[in-house]
Order: structure tokens, then C-alpha cells, then sequence
């Protein structure tokens, strides 16, 4: 016994009705489709949002060539959206040709007078729909990664958009992607509570496979977030259960070299500074803690206490980003603020409120990440509510929303700057999208 082609009931393709392709895809496009329930489940097995789980069926129609096969019940919601036939008038096909030159003037007018500010989408998945859940680029700005929903880590050409790899081996969604300074390694976090360290020597030759040079556990829940010192020597990771690990890179697969309750509940983000001096983490509970990475190194587990903690969004704080010169911190929020301080005020200041020196407003939902442009002239940050926007550092303005769809149903769910200033790469539940910064300035 077969099953359903679009709810999963058992079926017969001798007893059920059978769509060639073309046909059921026209019932799709007159508006044929799941059941709301069968969305909902498609959405929880994925770990999707539903209109995610729509869209990805609705590619998968597209892409199909073979026969659809329908239970009797589906079959019979089909009857609405088939094609009545009608008699044809003369005229039409006179009215067809004006329509079609009239499409192609249209079209014309708006490759001619299309924004240059449109992104170029990666698709990260054969369907083009997963979540993206971080985004990181290579230190030379030629390779930009993701880290999907599906277990993967997508590596794509930032030049040309090609796929170059694609990376298995964890056992849950891939959430935090991270190159080291040299290039030569890129880290991945996972909610299977490992983080794993891939070569990237053959990551840009056709075909080629990266080798898997390591796996690091230790994580009693899973990982948030992975960031490499400036040195390239320590690998800091934060996980959901509210504790940061520093990791000896070039120990190859030693333990942890040092564990550290930074968090009550979870550590959504991390940052270290440009000097390596300091790590930042961002906290559940809304907390920025700033921790003395040479005392950290020195303390037993647990004995290490923070630099400064700062008061980010009482609704919890996402993520953590320093400016390249290391004199302001930006946080991103749950509430849909960016926070940002000044290091030197925070250090030294008693009163920590003296040392936030402006909250950015202008998001509907949380924020989910936050990164600075390598001259550290603008911030870019990107939300939930499927924007990324750029604010000028010194005035704190809004020079820029960023919108990849024209309904904002696909969060934006991470955010990174190319190493050369050139590109600004966001993932969210539809694709990946690279965006000129030369031209959305």
C-alpha cells in the first residue's frame, strides 16, 4: 500500500486517483494545497515555521517530474481548483499577444530600473527552503558558510553564489558557524552538544570534501555559538545551559581548558575583542558579561568571576558583537533594541548605566544578531521581523532597511560582514541572501 503524495494517508494507485505532474501543478497554481493540520506537522518534523514548510512543498511541486498520487479525500479537495473548460472567442488571441508585449515592456522597465540594493540569494538548500540558523565569511571574504536546521553546514562562492560543500556529521541542527583568523579551520556548534573543527584546505576545490579534523564535547546541553580568539590559539563556546568553554585549539582533540557558569539559564552569544583581552557573552536573562580572558585562562572552573556585567533587554539578550577597534559593544535583544556601550566606561565606571550610550529602536521583534563593518562606521543588525538594518555608529541613525521579501514571514535569523567590507550575508527560514554594501549605502 502507497501513501498520499500531499498528506501522507494511505493510497492505491489502483483504486486513487493518479496527477501527472504538469496537471497537479497547475491545481497548485489555481490554489490547491495541504491541509492546514498537515502543514503544522510538516513544520514541527522540520523545525520550521509553517509558511516555511508550505513554501518548501510548494518548491518540491515545481521540481517534480514524476506522478502525484492523492487519497480520495485530497482528490476530492482538488475539485475547486481544476480548469473548467469554455469556449474560446476569437478575439483572444489578439488580446493574449497585447498582454504578452505588454509583460515583456514591463519586464524590461524593471531590469532597467531595479534597485541595486536587491540581495543575491544562496540557496542553501536544493528546495531553497531552511532555516539558516548562523552565517559566518572566510577570513579572505572568497567563502561565506551557514549553519542550517537540516544538520548541515552549507559552504557557498561569495563571487559567483556557487555551492562548494556541504558538511555532515551532527546529529541535530547546526546552530553557529566560525572561521579561525587564519582561515584554515572553520568551527561549527550543534544542539547535539558537540562543536566540531573542519580543514578548510580542499573546502574550494570541485568536489572536494573537507576533512573532519576534530570533535569537541563536553557541552551537558547544546551549543549557541562558537568564536575564535584573534590569535586563532582558544575557541570560546557558549551553550544553552549557561556555561562558556575555552577550548585550546592547537591541543587538537585535549578537553576544555577551562568551564564557566557565565549564565543562569542559556548564553545566546559571544564575541571576543580585537586585542583578545576581553570575552563578551550575551545571556538569556539579559545580562552582557565581560570576562578578562588572560584571568579566565589562570582560574580553576567556576573560580573565574566577571570583568563587568552589564544590563542589556530585561527580555533577554541574543547576541554580542565589538566594534573593530574595540571601544563600543553592541548587543542585540528580545525586545527588538540594539544596545550599545562604551569598553572603556564599562571597565573603569562605577556606574554601569554610564557606559550604555545608546539604545536603537526601529525593529518589530527580537533582534537576532548584530555585526560591525570592518572600518567600524556602521552596525548592522537583523531581527525577527525578517529586516536587517544599518545604523551609523557615531549618531546612532538608521541609514538602511534591508528587506529580502516583500512579506516580512521569513526571520531574519543571523547576520555577518565580509572581512573586505563588501558583503553583508544573512540567513534566515527561506535562504541565505548576500548583499552589496556598495551599493545599500
Amino acid at each position: 500500500m502507497a501513501s498520499c503524495d500531499v498528506c501522507g494517508a494511505l493510497a492505491s494507485r489502483a483504486k486513487n486517483p493518479v496527477f501527472p505532474a504538469d496537471e497537479f501543478r497547475q491545481l497548485v497554481a489555481n490554489g490547491f494545497g495541504p491541509e492546514p493540520a498537515t502543514v503544522a506537522r510538516w513544520a514541527a518534523e522540520q523545525g520550521v515555521s509553517e509558511a516555511a514548510a508550505l513554501v518548501a512543498w510548494q518548491g518540491k511541486v515545481a521540481q517534480t517530474s514524476s506522478e502525484w498520487l492523492l487519497c480520495a479525500s485530497c482528490a476530492e479537495r482538488t475539485a475547486p481548483y481544476r480548469k473548467r473548460p469554455g469556449k474560446a472567442r476569437s478575439w483572444w488571441p489578439m488580446v493574449a499577444g497585447v498582454v504578452a508585449v505588454g509583460v515583456i515592456v514591463l519586464i524590461a522597465l524593471l531590469i532597467v530600473n531595479a534597485p541595486k540594493s536587491k540581495a543575491r540569494s544562496l540557496k542553501p538548500h536544493e528546495l531553497a527552503v531552511v532555516t539558516t540558523n548562523a552565517v559566518a565569511f572566510s577570513p579572505d571574504s572568497r567563502t561565506v558558510a551557514g549553519a542550517t536546521t537540516d544538520k548541515l553546514v552549507k559552504l557557498w562562492d561569495v563571487a559567483s553564489g556557487k555551492d562548494l560543500n556541504t558538511l555532515t556529521g551532527h546529529a541535530q541542527r547546526v546552530t553557529a558557524v566560525a572561521f579561525s583568523p587564519d582561515g584554515k579551520l572553520l568551527a561549527s556548534g550543534s544542539q547535539d552538544r558537540t562543536i566540531k573543527l573542519w580543514g578548510t584546505a580542499a573546502m574550494r576545490g570541485e568536489g572536494s570534501k573537507p576533512a573532519e579534523a576534530l570533535t569537541l564535547r563536553g557541552h551537558n546541553l547544546g551549543v549557541s555559538s562558537v568564536a575564535f580568539s584573534p590569535d586563532g590559539g582558544w575557541l570560546a563556546s557558549g551553550s544553552y545551559g549557561g556555561t562558556v568553554k575555552l577550548w585550546d585549539v592547537r591541543a587538537g582533540d585535549a578537553p576544555a581548558v577551562r568551564t564557566v557558569a557565565a549564565d543562569a539559564s542559556d548564553v545566546n552569544g559571544l564575541a571576543f575583542a580585537p586585542d583578545g583581552a576581553l570575552l563578551a557573552t550575551a545571556g538569556q536573562d539579559g545580562k552582557i558579561t565581560l570576562w578578562d580572558v588572560p584571568a579566565l585562562l589562570g582560574a580553576g572552573d567556576d573560580a573565574a568571576t566577571p570583568t563587568r556585567v552589564l544590563d542589556g533587554p530585561a527580555s533577554g539578550s541574543t547576541s554580542v558583537a565589538f566594534s573593530p577597534d574595540g571601544l563600543l559593544l553592541a548587543a542585540g535583544g528580545r525586545d527588538g533594541t540594539v544596545k550599545v556601550w562604551d569598553v572603556r566606561k564599562a571597565l573603569t565606571s562605577e556606574d554601569r548605566a554610564a557606559a550604555l550610550l545608546r539604545t536603537l529602536t526601529g525593529h518589530a521583534k527580537a533582534v537576532t544578531g548584530v555585526a560591525f563593518t570592518p572600518d567600524g562606521q556602521l552596525l548592522a543588525s537583523s531581527s525577527d521581523d525578517g529586516t536587517v538594518k544599518l545604523w551609523q555608529r557615531e549618531s546612532g541613525q538608521l541609514l538602511r532597511t534591508l528587506v529580502g521579501y516583500e512579506r516580512e514571514m521569513y526571520p531574519a535569523t543571523s547576520v555577518a560582514v565580509s572581512p573586505d567590507g563588501r558583503w553583508l550575508a544573512d540567513g534566515n527560514e527561506f535562504d541565505t541572501k548576500l548583499w552589496d554594501l556598495r551599493s545599500v549605502q
